[in-house]
């Protein structure tokens, strides 16, 4: 009875956990260490695809009942358990592709009681890393753009505000710096949006490798990137999209031959009197962006303070 008590709280602790939002890899530790504790296992390994989380490596004595036990879960696609020699093991798989749950401990074999209540401890933990793999996945989607990688418009419009007030209440410095990749429509007309896509895949990729941590890069829209600095000033920005743009340049892409290198252009403003909100220092950025296009592209050029 005090046993069977033991793994219905474990139960249903583990349930009230797996109903919350929380992370897939605290998820699958949460599943081990109450797997081990309501069956008083001395290891517990959980595979999803190619990765692995597990304790201390199996008992040696254990791994023949270990592997018939994974065995008999592969072919009957439920829990299977084993006993061999002093030890008992128990696998249950996860999904179709070739996740399992197993679990082991010396002593007696696992009973059916024990058996059945693993495979809802398992059910529960599939379900509850489906789940969370799934808000991650639509996370990503509404904060990423899907072709570069880098945060989407709204995401940047989110981060920009957010920067802009704080640099507000703390009177920190604030900086944007908007790129536009030269001549890209003549990419696209000439080779195809294929090799187009190709081309902001390697600017946006250079751009984010060219930014500090702090720095968020996205795309703002078409072939143009931005990036927000927070508590960074006009020099401190300059000095970066030179980096960044010198970094462009250093790539070489020529998505049609010699005769069309791809360079940025480049745009750099500042909070400053007057231009201390997300869209004053839009404005002043993109003004700058299209006095470095006149000017002859690939250059940066800075809003006037």
């Amino acid at each position: 009875r005090d046993e069977r008590a033991l793994l219905e709280r474990t139960l249903g602790r583990v349930g009230d956990a797996f109903a919350s939002r929380l992370d897939r890899d605290t998820l699958v530790a949460l599943a081990l260490r109450n797997a081990r504790e309501a069956l008083g296992a001395d290891w517990a390994m959980l595979r999803l695809g190619e990765d692995e989380a597990a304790g201390l490596e199996p008992d040696p004595g254990a791994r023949a009942a270990l592997e018939a036990a994974v065995d008999g879960a592969r072919r009957s696609g439920t829990t299977s358990a084993h006993a061999g020699g002093a030890h008992a093991a128990m696998a249950h798989p996860l999904d179709d592709e070739g996740g399992m749950v197993c679990v082991t401990r010396p002593g007696p074999p696992f009973t059916a009681e024990e058996q059945e209540l693993f495979g809802h401890l398992c059910r529960q933990a599939a379900v509850a890393i489906e789940n969370a793999e799934l808000h991650a996945r639509l996370r990503r989607e509404a904060t990423e753009d899907e072709l570069t990688g880098l945060a989407n418009h709204r995401r940047f419009q989110e981060v920009l505000a957010g920067e802009a007030e704080r640099a507000r209440r703390t009177d920190d410095p604030l900086a944007l710096i908007l790129v536009d990749i030269d001549d890209f429509k003549a990419v696209n007309d000439t080779y195809g949006h294929q090799r187009g896509d190709a081309v902001l895949q390697a600017v946006g990729a250079t751009v984010a490798a060219a930014c500090r941590r702090t720095d968020v890069s996205a795309r703002y829209g078409g072939e143009e990137l931005a990036v927000v600095l927070p508590a960074t000033d006009l020099e401190g920005a300059r000095v970066v999209a030179e980096k960044l743009r010198c970094a462009v340049a250093d790539l070489h892409l020529q998505p049609g031959g010699p005769g069309l290198p791809v360079t940025v252009s480049v745009g750099v403003a500042a909070r400053a009197p007057g231009v201390d909100t997300p869209g004053a220092l839009i404005a002043a950025a993109d003004a700058a962006l299209y006095a470095a296009k006149r000017s002859g592209k690939n250059r940066t050029v800075e809003a006037p303070v």
